[in-house]
């Protein structure tokens, strides 16, 4: 059973809002990666932008963690689940802190998703499947969607070019594509 967000979802970290996802596509026999870190964490290596950026997270994160920590105590169907966004908003407090830190914090948070990507990239290897047309995306490691090579065509026909990484993960995870463009 899904759980209800503290902070409306603003918080990336969960399978529910990761904050990076990979696409695969198995086309004869080779990968394609596609590796996009959430736009928050983007902010987080622009110096003077990730002070802002990191104060907000920490507010969030404190507030993230306090809501969910209560909510474990009277709620004991989903006491797991609101333990885990707990830790959640726990690790969005730290990560903020550290982005208040211009330059060396900026530094510090690329480093860490840098080695995150290399871990999440080793979690999997894509599956080359005989008809070889499918596009996968994954989050820490397992698959959330997929879509096929023709329905990927018809976004590049839509789009009248090739489509950007993030367009690529929108194609990839909604039903009704067509309507990001």
């Amino acid at each position: 059973m899904s759980i209800f967000s503290a902070t409306g979802g603003l918080l990336p970290g969960s399978y529910q809002r990761p904050d990076f996802v990979i696409v695969t596509n198995a086309d004869f026999g080779r990968a394609e990666y596609y590796y996009l870190p959430c736009k928050l964490n983007q902010l987080g290596y622009i110096p003077l932008v990730s002070t802002i950026t990191g104060l907000i997270r920490t507010l969030l994160g404190i507030i993230h963690t306090i809501v969910h920590l209560v909510s474990a105590i009277f709620d004991r169907e989903n006491r797991i689940s609101h333990l885990k966004e707990s830790i959640l908003g726990a690790k969005n407090i730290v990560r903020g802190i550290i982005e208040t830190t211009p330059i060396l914090g900026n530094l510090a948070m690329f480093i860490v998703d840098t080695i995150r990507k290399k871990k999440c990239m080793a979690l999997h290897n894509p599956p080359l499947f005989s008809n070889n047309e499918l596009f996968i995306l994954h989050a820490y490691g397992e698959q959330i969607a997929q879509k096929s090579a023709e329905e990927i065509i018809q976004a590049r026909t839509i789009l009248n070019r090739e489509p950007s990484e993030s367009e690529m993960v929108n194609i990839i995870a909604s039903p009704k594509w067509i309507g990001y463009f």
